[in-house]
């Protein structure tokens, strides 16, 4: 897929749309056989918007799991009111995309995440306690929250890492 599409599209909604017919689009140059893996074709994804004149998060979310908001040692979850499904399965959303606002304001942070921070497990086979061990490094920088986070996933799995990992922090800096 073509990520400049972010820079065509003029909202959140219209980007989810174009995504979805790429994926569509490369989807079906290769069939898949009913019932087999193949045939399963969709990527979850989270559409994020930080405007710099808004104390807020713009989101849209495509089957992935919610973001995280950061602040002085709370963490909340930003469940959509209306999630969209996965790309590639856009012949479900009827009636469009929908976008979810969320206060953003100087200080707090938010993680984006995909679903292998939260389904890594220990030895016992129970899932990582993402909200819970986050929250004792939601005052640290991006960075040192990241490497923290890194560190710990890597000690609860016993340095078993077999799913795909991606963290993205983003701070709304004092003052804006």
């Amino acid at each position: 897929m073509k990520f400049e599409a972010a820079h065509d599209a003029p909202d959140l909604p219209h980007l989810a749309r174009r995504l979805e017919t790429s994926m569509s689009r490369h989807a079906s140059q290769y069939p898949g056989f009913p019932g087999s893996e193949i045939a399963e074709r969709f990527i979850t994804a989270l559409l994020a918007e930080i405007p710099d004149d808004e104390p807020v998060v713009k989101t849209v979310t495509c089957g992935h799991p919610p973001p995280l908001l950061l602040h002085r040692g709370e963490v909340r979850e930003l469940q959509p009111a209306d999630p969209s499904p996965p790309l590639n399965l856009g012949m479900l959303v009827s009636d469009g995309y929908h976008v979810d606002l969320a206060p953003f304001h100087p200080g707090e942070q938010i993680l984006l995440y995909t679903d292998g921070v939260t389904e890594t497990r220990d030895r016992s086979g129970a899932f990582y306690p993402f909200a819970a061990r986050i929250r004792s490094w939601s005052g640290e920088a991006p960075h040192q929250l990241l490497d923290h986070l890194h560190r710990d996933l890597i000690a609860y799995s016993g340095g078993e890492l077999d799913d795909d990992i991606a963290v993205l922090v983003a701070r709304r800096r004092l003052g804006s």
